[in-house]
């Protein structure tokens, strides 16, 4: 399956725990905690779009490397959304009152009943947007392509404040 195609039985169902065991998603890793501003989840994006997979562990950077194809086999998993960012998970626990729809995979062996290292490709580029394609798509939110996409903004000036959100690579120093 592609992530689109996982992201729109979200959009179908709401919350859901896939049922199918045969459902298997790839994508290339376009995260990396290793400056901690990543905590605990792990970006994947195909051609389709990007998905959070909430693997509740750090430094992931050191198992999953920028470019490295990664296999999730969704069965049993739980399919849902922070603040529009799809996100696969554990059923969300219910004995505590909060915002997130899915749990961390936190145990080692669920891990790795799930989430599949592949051969390491070259990093993905980013997409080049503009401003107002930038714009586009925070309005379009969830629903847009581009939403959580490895992107670089061109032809943007700052004034005195600037608020960036930087998924993927760090900036060459």
């Amino acid at each position: 399956a592609t992530i689109a195609e996982l992201k729109a039985l979200y959009a179908k169902h709401g919350v859901l725990k896939i049922q199918d065991d045969d459902m298997v998603i790839k994508g290339k890793v376009i995260s990396d905690d290793h400056s901690g501003n990543i905590y605990r989840e792990l970006y994947i994006q195909d051609a389709t779009g990007v998905i959070s997979i909430k693997i509740g562990l750090s430094s992931l950077y050191s198992d999953y490397k920028l470019g490295q194809m990664v296999y999730v086999r969704c069965g049993g998993l739980t399919i849902g959304q922070y603040n529009g960012m799809p996100q696969l998970g554990l059923e969300a626990d219910k004995t505590t009152t909060n915002d997130y729809e899915t749990s961390y995979i936190d145990v080692q062996a669920i891990i790795d009943q799930h989430v599949f290292r592949g051969e390491i490709k070259d990093p993905l580029q980013p997409y080049v947007i503009t401003e107002d394609e930038l714009k586009a798509a925070i309005k379009a939110g969830f629903e847009g392509e581009l939403w959580g996409k490895l992107v670089t903004v061109e032809g943007v000036s700052y004034s005195n404040e600037v608020f960036a959100l930087c998924i993927g690579q760090e900036l060459a120093h």
